[in-house]
């Protein structure tokens, strides 16, 4: 026969048992908010985090600068930054772009799963676990596969400008780890250990679909903005970047948490 597996007390709706004694009361958990109300603070949160690392992400966008090599053509001192030098700076600058972003969704993720649990104390690990693992992470898988397309580009520029699969393949390797550790965080803090898998992998793979939305929008609406480079030329296509990403990752690791599933189970 199919049973269904239901939601977590955490986000169910108010039973209409009886309610518990005083004593019961003081040590029993408060009610705490429905899918709905889920999806509202996570959505509202990951808007907040995706525009808090646009932010951040403009203000350092050249943080890290290749150093200086200066030659003398027909009379000029020019500077002229050999390829590593130039590959080095940007993949820093990448890095710490992607370490932003992976901490700001961490966090906010953290922060809502503490707030649904009302627990202070998971919603503090929840949300350091979100800073630490979100901006390890990402920087981790951008240091891992930029170097891919800087051997690429190092071989021929010409092929890879008008290559879409390798760039998409370097963003949503990356974004796909920025949603994993935001569904980690919010899988700890709302303690759901049967649905932990699932909300990792659904906000992993909603930051795979952030990288859809944002290459699809570049190619059709910024096609001068280089959006298959590690970071595009221009604000807009980077401020879509990290809301895509942010929201698309917490709508799955939200749809994850709430969903019931169906389990197969024999009778006795």
């Amino acid at each position: 026969m199919q049973t269904t597996e239901p939601l977590p007390s955490d986000m169910c709706e108010p039973s209409s048992s009886p309610a518990p004694s005083s004593s019961q009361a003081t040590n029993a958990a408060s009610p705490e908010p429905r899918p709905r109300r889920l999806y509202t603070m996570a959505l509202g949160a990951a808007l907040l985090a995706g525009l808090t690392a646009w932010l951040v992400g403009e203000a350092t966008l050249n943080a890290f600068e290749p150093p200086p090599n200066y030659i003398r053509a027909m009379g000029i001192l020019l500077n002229r930054p050999s390829f590593q030098a130039r590959t080095a700076a940007e993949l820093k600058n990448v890095a710490l772009a992607s370490a932003v972003l992976g901490a700001c969704l961490g966090v906010a993720l953290g922060a809502v799963a503490g707030l649904t649990s009302r627990s202070w104390r998971r919603g503090i690990v929840a949300v350091l676990a979100g800073l630490l693992l979100g901006a390890g992470a990402a920087a981790a898988a951008t240091a891992g596969l930029l170097p891919v397309y800087y051997k690429q580009l190092d071989r021929d520029p010409e092929i890879l400008s008008h290559d879409l699969i390798l760039p998409f393949l370097i963003h949503s390797g990356t974004w796909a780890a920025v949603g994993a550790t935001g569904g980690i965080a919010l899988a700890l803090g709302l303690r759901l250990k049967g649905r932990f898998a699932a909300i990792v992998i659904g906000a992993a793979l909603g930051g795979i679909l952030g990288a859809v939305v944002y290459e699809t929008t570049g190619a059709v609406f910024f096609p001068a903005a280089r959006t298959t480079e590690p970071l595009a030329s221009e604000w807009a296509p980077r401020l879509i970047a990290k809301l895509a990403v942010c929201l698309l990752a917490a709508a799955g690791a939200v749809q994850a948490a709430t969903s019931t599933r169906r389990v197969a189970v024999r009778n006795p």
